[in-house]
């Protein structure tokens, strides 16, 4: 359809500046729709000029403009120009009285935070566009909307819940979300698989490992369905064989967690997806580290690096060089596992994400330590503290790891700062220390609670346990034990902290 009447008979100058706006917008959009995202970014330029142009008079196009350039910025991972560019998009259509518009730049801008691991900001986007949606359905002339747009939603909302640590709000996400799939009977039934999916990963963060289980077969066994509404799906069918191999890692079962990856890598290379089979390596190579094989684990973790390599995939290349410098040092070579977690921290310093340039740093701190080097692992948590007392994230966490990692260099001021750490956050009392640590493993068996302790909010849907976690909880109940004991606390269950 025509963005609007060409021009005919005598033209003036701005008429015929008109007609190749028009022309240059019209070229705009049929890139965008096929996904020809660096032709669209090499219009940039002049798209903007004409957004601003027509901001005024027609800002419903001008607001398209901006969709179009954001959308482009999100799916080739330039998260902070398409969040510039949407914030645009979004005073446009509020303007405009576009209420569908508005959530899907509000979705989009959501999907932006997330990915730039501003979780927070993020929560904020999805629930704005669960608050008018209402206004939507309530609307007598409404532009069409997809009919899982909800769910969809719903499902970003519930995993950054899980991000941030709030398992069991992201668990009654996935649930209504759930059940509004399930409300629309055959078609919704991929869109039920997907939530019990979701649904699992959110249960296994709470450590409730064998519901998990459950729902990930539950999802498997719905993508083996046949109907003509998407299914069978081999794609999920893959995904939930894997997550099945993840859970029996987290148990420990690192052979029976082989099994499954190569279960699901088999599926990987049957539907030709580079991305999976890349993943999957990965994955692989984290489970023989854990089993004590660490030139096959090293391996495995280098043929993915080619795989991501092949496919330009900066942040997939970033996570496996991360898995790489674990499996490095489970097999000793800190040096060269340092060396790994500096090729990894260039990626979200390229894309601004700081959350996981936070996890990287706690990384590059324990490798520090590990080798002795005490001040070094110290300037490494520092600033990992740094960027999460910026973000509000897990301070009591940083901070922990911080000064803990080198807790067994008998060095008793260590402690002290970690008792500081927990004044300024208002706790006051040796018991009350313990119990808000201890939060964060109530719900895990004694066997699963060093496991648990690995709780950094911004995990990656990668195995558990792969080096990428600070060992948290562990580490800060053993400082306050021990600081105890040297006497930083008055005797007494209850008695004060005190410097």
């Amino acid at each position: 359809m025509s963005l609007c009447q060409p021009f005919s008979g005598d033209r003036t100058t701005d008429e015929r500046q008109a007609t190749k706006d028009v022309k240059t917008i019209q070229l705009l959009n049929t890139l965008y729709t096929a996904s020809q995202w660096m032709e669209v970014l090499e219009m940039e330029s002049v798209a903007l000029k004409l957004a601003t142009q027509y901001s005024v008079q027609k800002p419903a196009l001008a607001a398209l403009i901006c969709t179009i350039l954001g959308e482009t910025h999100l799916v080739t991972n330039g998260f902070a120009k398409a969040i510039v560019l949407d914030e645009r998009g979004l005073e446009l259509y509020e303007g405009n009285g576009d209420i569908r518009g508005q959530m899907i730049t509000l979705y989009r801008l959501g999907s932006c935070h997330r990915s730039l691991g501003n979780y927070k900001k993020a929560i904020v986007r999805f629930k704005n566009v669960r608050k008018i949606y209402v206004n939507y359905t309530a609307s007598p002339v409404r532009k069409p909307l997809g009919e899982d747009f909800m769910e969809v939603v719903l499902a970003s909302l519930g995993k950054c819940y899980t991000n941030v640590g709030q398992n069991h709000k992201a668990i009654e996400t996935h649930k209504r979300c759930r059940k509004l799939a399930e409300a629309r009977k055959d078609s919704g039934r991929l869109a039920v698989a997907k939530s019990c999916e979701n649904l699992g990963q959110a249960y296994s963060e709470t450590g409730q490992f064998n519901t998990a289980l459950d729902l990930f077969q539950q999802a498997n066994l719905i993508a083996k369905e046949e109907n003509c509404h998407g299914l069978p799906d081999e794609q999920v069918q893959m995904r939930n064989i894997g997550h099945v191999g993840i859970m029996q890692f987290a148990l420990g079962r690192y052979r029976v967690a082989i099994l499954q990856f190569e279960l699901a890598m088999q599926q990987a290379v049957s539907i030709g997806s580079k991305q999976d089979q890349g993943f999957y390596c990965t994955n692989l190579g984290c489970c023989y580290s854990k089993a004590g094989d660490h030139a096959k684990a090293i391996a495995l973790q280098e043929q993915s690096l080619q795989i991501f390599n092949a496919l330009k995939d900066r942040t997939r290349l970033g996570q496996v060089h991360s898995h790489l410098a674990t499996c490095l040092e489970a097999s000793g070579e800190y040096g060269l596992a340092i060396k790994a977690h500096l090729e990894t921290r260039t990626v979200p310093k390229e894309v601004g994400n700081q959350a996981g340039e936070s996890v990287i740093l706690g990384a590059l701190g324990s490798c520090h330590t590990a080798l002795g080097n005490y001040s070094q692992a110290i300037a490494c948590h520092q600033e990992q503290f740094s960027i999460a007392k910026e973000m509000s994230e897990d301070v009591v966490g940083v901070m922990g790891s911080c000064y803990l990692e080198t807790a067994w260099s008998e060095n008793i001021n260590l402690h002290l700062e970690v008792v500081k750490a927990l004044l300024d956050l208002g706790v006051s009392t040796w018991s009350g220390a313990r119990h808000k640590l201890h939060d964060a493993t109530a719900n895990n068996s004694v066997t699963e609670k060093l496991q648990a302790a690995k709780i950094h909010p911004h995990q990656q849907a990668y195995p558990p346990d792969t080096g990428m976690y600070c060992t948290v909880a562990a580490c800060l109940l053993e400082a306050l034990d021990l600081a105890k004991t040297q006497g930083y606390f008055f005797e007494g269950e209850h008695a004060q902290l005190y410097l």
